[in-house]
């Protein structure tokens, strides 16, 4: 495969590219500083096979989701696959989690990010054109990953305090566990979901079962 990585992080873009040399994907991975709004002015429309999102449509803004999906759409040949991953609000109504739980995040750790309901991103998605071939819930996986998470800050916990304020480690401590008990509970969920560009009529060309999807070499 040829890769396209994007991200506006200018720290992320340096650590991917990093990444890719040490792993000697020179030329097969290229990692871009570039916003998703100008990706139909760097690429022509209908470049790419498959993409992937994770973790970013929490950062779109609802009110711009069709947008979002609609790019995504445009980049894509005819029954290209795209997923994406993102976590989502368990509230119908998309309205965060009470308590002050909210506030916090969107004050100290991801602010003005906005969980939208799983029916929201699945009605944006289809009116851009995907049919959606596969929905799963990762809420259990995520709970134990931000738990890993948690106990491995706690256990460099003494190292960490050196590299940020203790401000900044004690907000990351809150969140890490209070994310990981709002998953518990079910207060927030996250979903991948899988989608396939329908330009024409006809069958998705994936397989009839989900089997493919748990093959390591799929």
């Amino acid at each position: 495969v040829h890769a396209v990585g994007i991200t506006l992080s200018r720290n992320q873009a340096e650590h991917a590219r990093e990444r890719v040399r040490q792993a000697g994907l020179q030329g097969r991975i290229d990692i871009l500083l570039l916003d998703y709004r100008d990706l139909p002015r760097r690429f022509a429309g209908g470049t790419f096979d498959k993409v992937a999102s994770i973790g970013m449509f929490e950062h779109v803004g609802v009110r711009n989701l069709r947008e979002y999906f609609d790019i995504i759409a445009v980049m894509l040949h005819d029954r290209g696959l795209f997923l994406n991953h993102g976590i989502t609000s368990a509230d119908v109504d998309g309205r965060p989690v009470g308590s002050g739980v909210g506030e916090f995040i969107n004050r100290h750790v991801f602010p003005r990010g906005e969980l939208p309901h799983l029916h929201v991103a699945v009605q944006s998605m289809s009116a851009a054109g995907f049919e959606i071939a596969d929905t799963e819930s990762l809420r259990p996986h995520y709970a134990h990953t931000l738990a890993h998470w948690y106990r491995r800050l706690e256990q460099r916990r003494v190292e960490a305090a050196r590299l940020v304020t203790a401000r900044t480690l004690r907000t990351w401590r809150i969140y890490l566990a209070g994310c990981c008990y709002g998953f518990e509970r079910g207060w927030i969920n996250i979903y991948q979901l899988l989608g396939s560009r329908q330009r024409a009529p006809g069958p998705t060309q994936l397989p009839l079962t989900r089997d493919w999807i748990y093959r390591k070499d799929s």
